[in-house]
């Protein structure tokens, strides 16, 4: 069944019956080659279930006679030292069995040189197992730095990238591929990259949010840290969730952790997740409601990295997630507050402006990938619209019951002042992002020392 998972990736996307049985075909014959010359060896040829099967299932294909010559090679160990034809011969076999729209584009020669490169990525994949074995593998050879570089090559080829879209297997495999690379190259990511990964502001901001939230109605400390706890887990897991998603474009803005550590980055996440949903638990043995709304959340901020929504919901979606935590303190009193809602606005606003700003940095990167604002418009028109949306905190903070967070809305001043000159200046929008985090820590300190 697995190697009839990876063979889906050959297949086009609607899945033609004549082409999974084509699949099916190819897995099992797949399956049986191993068996037959690696796994167990048969001692007769004559008895080879292979060649039998081979003979009834692909006589008239163009390619049989090259896959019955390679098993017969294989099997008397007569192969090149690095083995590779069998990648090659076998994807063009496999490619007349099944017989894809996507894949007639490729000429004879491209699908045999995919096929030696997959065969590269099998023997990266096996290579502790085949030296423990003695058997053929390109990575046994003294100088194997080539094979190496070539395996590293196709991962980021278009190809490949096809072969991903067409079957998840080859997302676990781009994991598994990259992992074994580091260790050849013995290239292990700094303590100072782990920590970037996780954004611990960013989750530390989102157990405030909470504690917040909890305070205005004079709730037990227990469920507001335990609550807090969980947004600071469902944040993290966000942050680290996109960086997953988003690795391949992320290398052109310098962020290429992911995209070199993509099992660490996945185990980090794992792990996270396993966290959170034991304090989501705990969570619902003191109300299931707010358990039930943290989870509807955290679904909602997963999501976002998946479906990518368009603008203006790109950005409304994320400012909302990541206010949302000021309120469930609402869900857990089961009672209404106002100045919660003030709060609320406050930081969604400001977070839409600084989900903006980014959207302006990333316009190039972005093109063809994400649907944002100063990409449907101009620069010029994103900036007006983040400045017009910078007034909202400002005029919410004068009007906030509490007339000592009025102090915080001054940091604001510079982020209007940084818009507008960023008209000009690419450089000045950079500081936005700094001014709204010092603009939302200060209104968080006031509200936990007033309120």
């Amino acid at each position: 069944m697995n190697q009839f998972v990876c063979f889906l990736a050959f297949t086009d996307k609607k899945r033609p019956v004549q082409q999974l049985e084509g699949a099916m075909v190819s897995a099992v014959l797949s399956a049986i080659y191993d068996y037959e010359t690696d796994w167990v060896r048969i001692k007769d040829i004559n008895n080879s279930i292979y060649l039998k099967l081979l003979k009834q299932y692909a006589f008239l294909s163009l390619a049989y006679e090259r896959a019955r010559q390679l098993f017969i090679s294989d099997w008397k160990g007569e192969l090149s030292e690095h083995g590779l034809e069998r990648g090659s011969i076998a994807l063009v076999f496999y490619d007349s069995l099944i017989k894809s729209e996507w894949m007639s584009k490729y000429r004879y020669w491209e699908i045999a040189k995919y096929g030696r490169l997959l065969q590269i990525i099998d023997d990266l994949l096996d290579l502790k197992e085949d030296i423990e074995n003695d058997d053929t593998n390109c990575f046994r050879i003294d100088d194997n730095s080539q094979y190496l570089l070539e395996a590293k090559a196709f991962l980021l080829d278009d190809f490949f990238k096809a072969l991903k879209k067409r079957s998840v297997v080859y997302h676990l495999l781009e994991f598994e591929c990259k992992k074994v690379i580091n260790q050849q190259e013995n290239i292990y990511p700094t303590r100072r990259e782990k920590i970037h990964l996780l954004r611990p502001f960013t989750g530390l901001f989102s157990f405030v949010f909470t504690i917040i939230g909890f305070r205005f109605f004079s709730l037990p400390l227990s469920p507001a840290v335990l609550t807090g706890l969980i947004f600071a887990g469902i944040t993290w897991s966000t942050m680290v969730w996109n960086d997953l998603v988003d690795r391949e474009r992320d290398v052109k803005k310098g962020k290429t952790l992911a995209s070199r550590h993509p099992y660490l980055v996945h185990k980090i996440w794992w792990q996270i997740n396993k966290v959170t949903l034991l304090l989501l638990i705990v969570c619902a043995v003191l109300s299931w409601k707010l358990s039930l709304t943290c989870f509807g959340i955290w679904y909602l901020s997963t999501a976002y990295s998946v479906i990518k929504p368009k603008y203006p919901f790109n950005n409304l979606l994320v400012a909302f997630c990541s206010g949302s935590p000021v309120l469930v303190g609402m869900v857990y009193a089961q009672s209404f507050n106002w100045k919660v809602v003030f709060v609320f606005l406050v930081i969604f606003s400001t977070i839409a402006v600084m989900e903006l700003v980014k959207d302006i940095q990333d316009m190039e990167g972005d093109v063809g990938y994400k649907d944002t604002l100063p990409i449907k418009s101009s620069k010029f028109v994103a900036i007006v619209v983040a400045m017009f949306l910078s007034c909202i905190p400002i005029i919410t903070t004068i009007f906030y019951p509490s007339k000592a967070t009025v102090w915080s809305s001054f940091f604001f001043i510079p982020i209007v002042w940084s818009l507008a000159y960023s008209i000009k200046l690419k450089q000045a929008i950079y500081w936005t992002e700094k001014w709204g985090d010092l603009f939302i820590a200060s209104f968080l300190i006031t509200i936990l020392i007033t309120q």
